[in-house]
C-alpha cells in the first residue's frame, strides 16, 4: 500500500514538466508505427496523426498510392515527410 505522502510526493514531481513550455523544434512519427492503420486508410491515419500533434513523418511506404497522391494527402494534413525508410537493395 502507498502512502498518502508519497502519493503526493509522486504528483508533485510531476508538476514542473506539466508548465513547462512546448518544446521549440518539431518533432515527428514514423507512419511505420500505425502501419497496418495505413494499409487500411491512410487519409484517416494521416489526418490522426495530425491531430495528436506531429507536423513532420518519416515515411516507410506510400501504402498503395502513388507518390503524388501520397504527397497531395500530406498536404492536405498539413504534414511534411522529413525522411523515408528504404530497403537497402531498392
Amino acid at each position: 500500500m502507498i502512502s498518502r505522502r508519497t502519493l503526493l510526493a509522486g504528483a508533485a514531481s510531476a508538476l514542473p514538466a506539466l508548465s513547462s513550455p512546448k518544446l521549440s523544434i518539431p518533432i515527428g512519427i514514423q507512419i511505420y508505427s500505425l502501419r497496418r492503420a495505413a494499409d487500411k486508410d491512410l487519409p484517416g491515419t494521416l489526418a490522426l496523426i495530425r491531430r495528436f500533434g506531429f507536423q513532420e513523418v518519416e515515411v516507410s511506404g506510400l501504402h498503395g498510392h502513388t507518390a503524388k497522391e501520397f504527397r497531395k494527402l500530406l498536404d492536405a494534413n498539413g504534414l511534411k515527410a522529413t525522411s523515408m525508410m528504404a530497403a537497402y537493395d531498392k
